[in-house]
């Protein structure tokens, strides 16, 4: 179940918008329109970030060769019958106010047999830069009780408009966000292994902002070799699941060298799943996919410390 809570839509999607411009080709610029003082929305911002990150990282793949412009933006729109009719999922939206984020691309579009398959689980059109995360998104989508449109065309561009439906009696005031109690510092570099370019780039920024230096693996052959070769890594952030040498197998090797070391395992898995593959206190720490920052940022800072503490 989601955490579904007061969110303020713009400032989401702004910072989550600002730590993918990283990750943009030289040839593709970001253009964003987020107004300050929208209505408050029910949601779970772990999740929006999530939308946020798969619909930029499609944007993103769809212009890898041709280089373009892609556009993200936050607003209000009041979504009659007619604009909800080819929204997915279908069928169950009432007309009103809804909040929305947008992310359009100007690449090539969408032809008609791949609009219509394109939200399917599996369903992926790597080659064109389409279908990367859109099942997980529309997944989040009905857990919000929002809806999203399509509008592609083959050379026209593509743009997901994802509303959102107001939190009842919000007023154009945002939420105060909450407090975290900060984490306790260490030292030490961060080890993140992960398969997935966009997962890393993200994950680094998240870590980067709270000064620690950090180093990336995109395989766990390249993390076990950068592990051997660099005696200052202070914890790991591995990934349960990468083709090849996957994160069990990783973790176990880590331990023939280095029993003591924080090791943070991060899955899409629920706990005990994950538990079940390793042996308890093999790893240090468990984290959920997709990231919530201040959670990843603390565990590891505690990771750090308790490390120290030894």
């Amino acid at each position: 179940a989601y955490a579904l809570k007061s969110l303020d839509l713009s400032r989401v999607v702004e910072d989550m918008t600002a730590l993918l411009e990283s990750s943009l080709a030289p040839g593709v610029r970001v253009v964003t329109d987020f107004p300050p003082r929208l209505p408050v929305v029910e949601g779970d911002e772990t999740q929006v970030r999530q939308i946020v990150m798969n619909l930029i990282t499609n944007a993103r793949e769809a212009l890898a060769e041709r280089g373009g412009t892609i556009r993200v933006s936050t607003g209000i729109v009041d979504a009659d019958a007619d604009l909800l009719a080819d929204a997915y999922p279908a069928g169950d939206r009432s007309p009103g106010s809804y909040a929305y984020l947008e992310v359009s691309d100007d690449g090539p579009g969408i032809d008609d047999e791949t609009r219509e398959r394109i939200f399917e689980p599996f369903f992926s059109t790597k080659f064109s830069g389409r279908g990367l995360g859109l099942a997980a998104v529309l997944g989040i989508v009905r857990g919000h009780r929002a809806a999203i449109r399509l509008e592609t065309g083959p050379e026209s561009g593509t743009t997901f408009r994802v509303l959102f439906p107001l939190r009842a009696g919000a007023a154009a005031q945002p939420a105060a966000a909450e407090e975290t109690a900060p984490g306790r510092g260490g030292s030490g570099s961060v080890l993140v292994i992960d398969d997935d370019d966009a997962v890393l780039e993200v994950t680094h920024e998240f870590l980067r902002r709270a000064g620690l230096s950090v180093v990336l693996a995109p395989n766990g052959l390249e993390g076990l070799r950068i592990l051997k070769e660099d005696g200052g890594i202070g914890v790991v952030v591995l990934d349960f699941q990468m083709p090849g040498l996957d994160g069990v197998e990783v973790l176990r090797e880590i331990r023939r060298y280095r029993p003591r070391l924080p090791v943070l395992v991060a899955t899409g898995y629920a706990e005990e799943i994950a538990a079940q593959r390793v042996a308890v206190g093999e790893f240090t720490s468990y984290i959920q996919k997709p990231y919530d920052p201040d959670v990843l940022v603390h565990r590891v800072q505690d990771a750090l410390a308790g490390a120290d503490a030894d």
